[in-house]
């Protein structure tokens, strides 16, 4: 059985993994406007991105291996808040860009 304490740092590892792939998704999106052929960054960035990413679930799956799916439904529920996050953040930038 996954304790309190448990659920919790479950779900900071979450948001801490969705803010890594997500934010590093936008601002390879954001730097890639200025090069010519954005391709190696993209490629690079997506590489990099999703190791960090699966090695962060794997780690997460090896640490608790009696209530995996406990702790991957949590996990992803970060992810997924994280996501969240990150979009709101990048469209209130954007539109202060826009403003100005």
């Amino acid at each position: 059985m996954i304790e309190n304490i448990d659920i919790i740092i479950i779900l900071i590892v979450g948001i801490l993994l969705g803010t890594f792939f997500y934010s590093g998704l936008w601002w390879t999106v954001d730097q890639a406007r200025n090069l010519p052929v954005p391709l190696f960054m993209f490629l690079v960035s997506f590489l990099l991105r999703v190791s960090v990413t699966l090695i962060g679930f794997y780690q997460l799956i090896k640490s608790y291996p009696e209530e995996q799916g406990m702790s991957i439904a949590i996990c992803l529920f970060g992810f997924w808040t994280a996501k969240f996050l990150i979009t709101s953040v990048v469209h209130l930038k954007k539109g202060r860009k826009d403003a100005t």
